[in-house]
């Protein structure tokens, strides 16, 4: 896993703009977007990944200068929550954007994404990336002990197999989950389906 602290407020994702006499559509936030990836390059000097990857957002949001002594320090101390303007998924969106072919070749390897706004008396963005590598190998091991606890076996039997697909394929299964923790992998059955995913 590596990270990026991103000093500054946390920069919400902005509707494309029109040019009222021509018509055109451009980015609103193009500038902000290059200089953000530039700072991203100079931090991360690797080709951009090709695997799948986790992605963690932390927004640390400003405290309105307003904002009382006893109310500034339940905002501190998590009992306030941040229930306004900029939305998470807003937020998100720009700094995936942004990633794209510098951290990572597109966004669509993002197979996990997780955020929460919190307030700080320095407004930063977190940004928390964990390439996943499957290990197909230990995948195998995990299937075949399954099919001697149980003496289950074919299709949608293994947590990890998705039951729509034919075959044995196994996707790409969390590390946790080979442990023997988290959640269950795979996809879930069909509304109409008899399978029984315990």
């Amino acid at each position: 896993m590596f990270s990026f602290e991103l000093k500054g407020d946390p920069i919400p994702w902005k509707r494309p703009g029109r040019n009222n006499k021509t018509g055109a559509i451009y980015d609103q936030q193009k500038f902000e977007k290059e200089q953000l990836r530039w700072l991203l390059k100079s931090r991360y000097r690797e080709e951009p990944l090709k695997v799948p990857v986790e992605v963690q957002f932390t927004f640390y949001m400003p405290i309105p200068k307003s904002t009382s002594g006893p109310r500034r320090r339940d905002m501190l101390y998590g009992v306030l929550k941040h229930m306004s303007k900029p939305d998470c998924d807003n937020m998100c969106k720009f700094y995936l954007d942004v990633m794209n072919e510098t951290i990572y070749e597109d966004d669509s390897q993002v197979f996990k994404l997780s955020m929460q706004k919190l307030y700080a008396t320095e407004p930063c963005t977190l940004i928390e990336i964990s390439p996943y590598v499957c290990d197909f190998a230990k995948q195998m091991e995990a299937k075949k002990a399954h099919e001697d606890d149980t003496g289950e076996g074919g299709e949608g039997k293994f947590p990890g197999v998705c039951p729509r697909k034919s075959g044995n394929t196994i996707p790409f299964l969390p590390k946790d989950r080979i442990d023997g923790g988290g959640d269950r992998g795979g996809c879930l059955p069909d509304r109409d389906s008899t399978h029984d995913p315990e």
